[in-house]
């Protein structure tokens, strides 16, 4: 069985994005994973004065009778102060 969850932006957005992330069949790895990554996003770094804290993940793994392998990145991603203006339509 394989999975792969990515998820980007606030650590709100991104545990929303992970909580919504569909695990198919039984994979009790996939839901370890989930966990873990649910866990650390709990625990991620606070903003600091000037940056907002965001992060990246990106978690993929696979098991089967022989082999289990997993891979996971989380890393912090600094947002501006303010989000992004939307460009004026230009029609």
């Amino acid at each position: 069985m394989s999975f792969s969850f990515q998820a980007a932006g606030t650590v709100e957005q991104a545990r929303a994005q992970i909580d919504a992330a569909t695990i198919y069949g039984e994979n009790p790895q996939a839901t370890a994973v989930k966990g873990f990554i649910l866990s650390e996003l709990a625990a991620w770094p606070a903003d600091t004065p000037g940056r907002r804290a965001g992060v990246i993940v990106e978690a993929n793994g696979h098991h089967d009778d022989y082999c289990r392998n997993v891979t996971l990145t989380m890393r912090t991603l600094w947002l501006p102060d303010e989000p992004a203006k939307p460009v004026p339509d230009p029609a």
